[in-house]
Order: structure tokens, then C-alpha cells, then sequence
């Protein structure tokens, strides 16, 4: 049997009142790339007098999407408009084992390890 060892990191879960629970926010002087991008694309380019950088980067989007048919840039935009469908994953497995397969269980788990999953049951 293998052994599973977790690291324990010695942090404390966070409790009602707890001092170390930073109430401020980042801090001063921090940055997020994410703010500049956003800032930057609602700027105008030099020489610039009516597009932002946001116009102009959706209007490329839409004629790669439109204009030259991509079809993973229509998905995307797709997606992103819709958001994608929710989909589910099965992860559970049957195995049917028969009356006469009950006897000897070793048999029937063996034949299903090695590919044979038909339904012998009739359901």
C-alpha cells in the first residue's frame, strides 16, 4: 500500500477577528497589470483622434472572426458573449455482475479489467 503524506505548511485557519487578516487592501505602491492593460486600452494612440486602443483591438478581433472565417476566434468571442455551456463528466463506472458470476467474483472483476464489459443481465 503506498503512503500519502501531506505537507502541513503550519498556517492557522482564519477565525472571526483574526489580527493577521489584511482589512486594507494591497498595499501602496503595488501594482496590478491587469488596471494598466485596461488603462492603457482607453487611451488614444499617437496621432490618434477617434479609436482607442480597445476599438481598434475589437475591430481586429471581429475581422480576424469575420472577415478571414477563424474559427477559434468566433468560438472565443462566442464564449465569451454566452459563456461557455455547462457540461457534466460521469465519473462513476458499472459493473454488472451476474447470478452466475456471484460464485466466483474474481472471475468477473478480472474479465472486466481486461475489456469485457457487456450486460449479461438483460437490462
Amino acid at each position: 500500500m503506498t503512503e500519502v503524506t501531506v505537507k502541513n505548511r503550519g498556517g492557522k485557519p482564519f477565525v472571526k477577528g483574526d489580527p493577521r487578516i489584511n482589512r486594507e487592501g494591497r498595499p501602496p505602491g503595488s501594482f496590478s497589470i491587469t488596471e494598466i492593460i485596461k488603462k492603457k486600452l482607453q487611451e488614444l494612440p499617437k496621432g490618434e483622434r477617434t479609436k482607442t486602443y480597445v476599438v481598434q483591438l475589437v475591430e481586429k478581433i471581429l475581422d480576424k472572426a469575420i472577415k478571414d472565417g477563424d474559427q477559434p476566434t468566433q468560438k472565443m468571442i462566442w464564449n465569451y458573449i454566452d459563456g461557455l455551456p455547462k457540461g457534466t463528466l460521469d465519473l462513476t463506472n458499472r459493473l454488472v455482475v451476474t447470478k452466475e458470476d456471484e460464485d466466483n467474483s474474481n472471475d468477473a472483476i478480472n474479465k472486466y479489467l481486461n475489456g469485457d464489459t457487456t450486460d449479461t443481465t438483460g437490462e
